[in-house]
């Protein structure tokens, strides 16, 4: 049976990303020996359910082929799915999680943590959920991120820099990136200065050693009950990350461009926000139709997403400008 353009183009998108993690982990240049890949990709079984194992297979034996190693084909061909992960076992990772947030379960939320307001940690939950949902910023990032007024194009605006979580493994377009916050209202940046003043109270509280993590962790757990008293018969539930995946169908929903969203989100590349982040509809409530209430992309930081994806067309090194100084003073 032939394969479709578009199998083709995914096998060679899995080949290509299962190569690097291959040769990151074993610190083996995979153009050495080929061959060396068939016996990582057997230790890895374990951690695969039957269906990825088998995606995986047939691309790195789509891989073999295209590249004449027809004897490292063979040899891979004939390795079943023995092995692998069960497939009604269920990690705790995003898999349990929604990739959506929609308005009434947000508008739930709210007043789950509004009559919960004297407990301790749900005004700081539901800060870090709005903001969040604002900024589409990953959880952890929160650490580095500051609020700054900054004058861009003639004009003082707010400006929230963060440092790329994913930077330190050649996944984001720099070490920092930039949110333009011209289209937030007042009550949008007053819910941001809000949440990045109750982190910093935890910081600096006297009498602990207080971390950033233990802040996260106290929010997510808070997050995790509301939600499970609130949707205790679902399967997959909002989490603080979910914001992430609906600013991203936010964005989408707003048209903006893969370039644009890559350049807030973080990405080193357009094809992430396709592949991993939410679609354009957000269910039971709709989303925003225009740029009103949704963060402006900095230009340099496009530009190096652009530059990223031309150089991956043109099968060419790129070599990526970080010097991210940001908006003008």
């Amino acid at each position: 049976m032939s394969k479709t353009e578009s199998t083709k183009k995914n096998y060679k998108i899995k080949s290509t990303r299962l190569i690097k993690r291959f040769e990151k982990e074993t610190q083996n240049k995979y153009t050495d020996n080929p061959k060396k890949i068939i016996p990582w990709l057997v230790t890895k079984k374990p951690t695969w359910k039957a269906p990825t194992w088998r995606q995986y297979k047939s691309a790195i034996c789509e891989y073999f082929s295209e590249t004449g190693q027809l004897q490292a084909k063979n040899e891979l061909f004939e390795i079943q799915c023995d092995g692998c992960r069960p497939n009604n076992y269920i990690a705790n990772s995003s898999s349990k999680k929604a990739k959506h947030f929609s308005l009434i379960d947000e508008k739930l939320i709210e007043k789950y943590f509004v009559e919960r307001k004297r407990n301790k940690w749900t005004l700081q939950t539901y800060c870090f959920m709005k903001a969040t949902l604002l900024t589409g910023l990953r959880p952890c990032e929160w650490k580095s991120s500051e609020l700054l007024k900054m004058r861009y194009k003639n004009k003082e605006i707010y400006v929230l820099t963060t440092k790329n979580a994913k930077d330190t493994n050649g996944r984001a377009h720099g070490d920092l990136r930039h949110l333009l916050l011209n289209n937030l209202s007042d009550a949008a940046i007053k819910v941001i200065k809000q949440h990045l003043l109750n982190i910093q109270k935890h910081l600096e509280h006297e009498s602990t050693t207080a971390t950033f993590s233990e802040y996260q962790e106290a929010c997510r757990q808070t997050m995790k009950r509301a939600t499970k008293d609130l949707f205790a018969k679902r399967k997959k539930r909002p989490s603080l990350y979910t914001c992430r995946h609906q600013f991203s169908a936010n964005l989408k929903n707003a048209g903006y461009s893969l370039v644009e969203i890559a350049a807030l989100m973080g990405h080193g590349t357009d094809e992430t926000a396709t592949v991993h982040y939410g679609r354009k509809s957000r269910k039971k409530g709709g989303g925003p139709k225009s740029r009103a209430g949704l963060p402006e992309a900095y230009p340099p930081e496009m530009a190096r997403v652009k530059e990223v994806y031309v150089a991956k067309a043109r099968n060419a090194p790129h070599n990526i400008n970080k010097n991210n100084k940001g908006p003008s003073l």
